[in-house]
């Protein structure tokens, strides 16, 4: 047997898991304090509802903030790009781990300062602060400190940050409006630019819904794209240019990109399968993922892009239907005028009014056969229809199919049938006369 058993060899799996109980119940704990306290700071700072005396001071005991104070202002931190921000920090932990660390920075700058902050995470890209400034006389300037709060996120951390700065408060209530300034602020992040602070103040001032006075500009933008019309990517970049100059929301950017798109699809249905199909797997994701930007000159940017794309798709396969109709009305041409001398490139290109080298370039492409081969075998197919079936002299048949100087055409057919016109016919003659002397007997039979 073996030596005696430790007493902490027995003990240790039970009080291993009334330490892992212990830890998990008091992680749960904070867990839930930590819910509330956010729960009581997303009511104290978001609700339209007033709060009576009673409750306002029992929420801000709870949440330990100080019922009065002299100057105060909220901001709201909006991480830029989240998507990426998500990619780059795969984890909830990681991400929790940063958004901690950002929490943490901030009290420190804010210490500088000599003033105290209260912030919570309310949303999964944004953290609201309330700021509780020190006497004027003994502050820096708050703006130099949100600046250089702002550049330390994007040097250090790897993401960039905007700031949207409300107005100033000397009472809860007034911080209640100043926070809802703040995020308008943000509402204009698009047009005013990321990676910045923000100020209510420059924010431009909302002067109701203006959007649909685009409508019909948009409308008649996309009639244009359905006729392919030139210089259509040049009026799609002045749209653009002048919703840039109206001072509007993200929202209601977004609402003129998502117009426009729909007006593009509702196009695209109407033309050829190759080109709706070309705009639903592959510009249509593009343009979702331009929208997905933080500014408008880089979402315009792309849209106008992904419009010349487009266009210039519809009008390759406008000029590709154009060209199949040109070319067979050539083919129709030339089989019909083949036995005219003057028929050549420079004469399909007078009589069609394209360009001679154009012309041999369609014909090539879509014939798979260059002019000039084409034009002959058409001739000599001719030339040995004549020689077998009819006995007209080599010189009219000559004339016939296109050859003004017989001798030329007794050249060009030994070349390409391999014996003379005059040897061909005999050849023929000779072949045919077996078969109808057969063909007699059986019929004298």
């Amino acid at each position: 047997m073996g030596g005696p058993t430790s007493f902490f060899q027995i003990i240790p799996p039970p009080l291993d898991r009334l330490i892992d109980e212990n830890a998990l119940y008091e992680a749960q704990v904070q867990e839930t304090q930590h819910h509330r306290r956010k729960q009581a700071f997303a009511a104290l700072m978001e609700s339209d509802e007033p709060l009576p005396a009673s409750e306002w001071n029992r929420t801000l005991i709870g949440l330990d903030l100080p019922p009065t104070f002299g100057d105060g202002i909220a901001f709201v931190i909006e991480i830029d790009h989240y998507a990426a921000f998500e990619r780059k920090y795969a984890t909830r932990s990681d991400q929790n781990l940063i958004k901690f660390a950002v929490a943490n920075v901030l009290q420190e700058f804010a210490a500088t300062s000599g003033g105290k902050i209260w912030a919570e995470w309310n949303r999964k890209n944004r953290m609201t602060v309330v700021h509780l400034s020190a006497p004027a006389e003994t502050r820096p300037p708050l703006a130099a400190t949100l600046e250089s709060f702002r550049a330390w996120v994007g040097e250090h951390l790897g993401f960039t940050a905007t700031i949207g700065v409300g107005t100033p408060a000397n009472h809860w209530e007034a911080l209640r409006t100043s926070h809802r300034h703040a995020t308008t602020a943000l509402q204009f992040k698009l047009s005013l630019g990321y990676d910045r602070v923000l100020y209510y103040r420059d924010a431009p001032q909302q002067r109701g819904p203006r959007t649909h006075g685009y409508y019909r500009e948009m409308n008649r933008i996309v009639q244009d794209f359905r006729l392919a019309k030139p210089g259509w990517s040049e009026t799609v970049e002045r749209l653009f240019d002048d919703v840039r100059e109206g001072d509007f929301s993200n929202d209601e950017i977004l609402h003129l990109f998502e117009y426009f798109k729909s007006g593009m699809n509702q196009a695209m249905e109407e033309l050829p399968r190759e080109l709706s199909t070309f705009w639903e797997n592959a510009l249509l994701p593009e343009w979702h993922r331009a929208t997905e930007r933080e500014s408008f000159d880089e979402i315009a940017a792309a849209a106008v892009d992904l419009c010349q794309q487009a266009h210039q798709s519809l009008s390759e396969l406008a000029k590709a239907k154009s060209n199949v109709q040109t070319i067979h009305l050539i083919r129709e041409y030339v089989d019909a005028n083949y036995w005219n001398s003057d028929l050549s490139l420079t004469h399909l290109s007078d009589k069609f009014n394209i360009n001679s080298k154009y012309a041999s370039q369609l014909f090539k492409e879509h014939t798979g056969v260059n002019f000039a081969d084409y034009l002959l075998t058409l001739r000599m197919e001719r030339a040995k229809r004549l020689l077998e079936s009819t006995d007209q002299s080599i010189n009219d048949i000559s004339s016939l199919i296109g050859y003004d100087i017989p001798l030329s055409f007794g050249r060009t057919f030994k070349k390409s049938v391999g014996m003379t016109p005059s040897e061909y016919r005999r050849h023929m003659h000779s072949v045919e006369k077996p078969k109808l002397d057969r063909h007699d007997a059986e019929k004298e039979g």
